[in-house]
């Protein structure tokens, strides 16, 4: 039989063993959770963030906004997109694409492309039916007719550059990139395509406001 001393010592012991084993799970849980968060979570419901963002993060930023920045329709013939890119965005994509990712290199395209805003749309037609014919030159003529840029709610502009680029490959989507001058002066800016070109039952469309737009994320280089 164990002397009592002893015995109140084992039983202090075991306390402590037990007490260590029940912790060391939860410190282990709590490293990998953060160690397998690669991607900070943006906030989609406030619209700037002070936090600059890294371009896979500026990209999911974008898509959050959804109506803002950001607008995608779907049906069975169509799946269309339309987003708004700022500068930053684009300026960080091409120096990195081109393996110079210098404060310099992106400084210059910024100041290249700093005369325009630049609204992205693709399309992608992804009707299944081979016997089908698909005029490119008739979609697009219709399509350019059906898109729109209005400042203010009200103010048609006509000074809007379109350029398409159609699909080489099946299962790409057409892509149209639109300048509208950075001259412009708007207290907001919608650009779209009317939905009923592409069968959708309402326009895919985005509205930017002039305080959103001056208060757009940092890109983190």
């Amino acid at each position: 039989m164990l002397h009592p001393l002893k015995l109140f010592i084992w039983v202090a012991l075991g306390i402590v063993f037990f007490s260590c084993e029940k912790k060391n799970p939860a410190k282990v849980a709590m490293q990998e959770v953060s160690f397998n968060s690669e991607v900070r979570i943006i906030d989609s419901t406030k619209w700037h963030t002070s936090a600059a963002l890294t371009i896979p993060e500026y990209q999911n930023w974008l898509r959050k906004q959804q109506g803002i920045t950001y607008d995608i329709m779907k049906n069975a013939a169509f799946d269309a997109v339309i987003w708004y890119q700022p500068i930053a965005l684009d300026a960080a994509m091409s120096v990195a694409e081109n393996g110079d990712i210098s404060l310099d290199s992106y400084e210059d395209y910024v100041k290249t492309k700093s005369g325009y805003h630049y609204i992205s749309i693709e399309i992608l037609y992804k009707d299944p039916s081979v016997n089908r014919v698909f005029n490119k030159e008739d979609f697009f003529s219709s399509l350019k007719k059906n898109l729109f840029f209005v400042k203010d709610k009200t103010d048609t502009l006509h000074n809007s550059i379109v350029e398409i680029f159609p699909s080489t490959l099946i299962g790409q989507p057409h892509h149209l990139s639109v300048l509208i001058p950075a001259g412009t002066s708007f207290t907001s800016l919608t650009a779209g395509v009317k939905g009923a070109i592409l069968g959708f039952k309402r326009d895919l469309r985005i509205d930017l406001s002039e305080k959103q737009y001056k208060s757009l994320p940092e890109i983190k280089l």
